[in-house]
């Protein structure tokens, strides 16, 4: 899953109901890989530089993805 905050940090209205099922359930997340990312970790990407944007993004995640599962 990919999602943002938007205003002072709050969910997107359609991931509300996700983070209430997990708070009703509390279900172990022990077992799951994850990363996140933070104001500051910036992807950019000057779409004129590039035929397909989504080419060096696609790249960008398969770095992230291998450092998440480095650790």
């Amino acid at each position: 899953m990919v999602t943002s905050t938007h205003g002072a940090g709050e969910l997107p209205e359609n991931l509300q109901p996700l983070l209430e099922e997990l708070k009703a359930q509390t279900p172990s997340l022990s077992a799951v890989t994850f990363g996140a990312k933070r104001i500051g970790d910036v992807l950019k990407i000057d779409i004129t530089q590039h035929e397909i944007p989504e080419d060096p993004a696609e790249v960008w995640v398969a770095e992230w993805i291998t450092q998440i599962k480095a650790r």
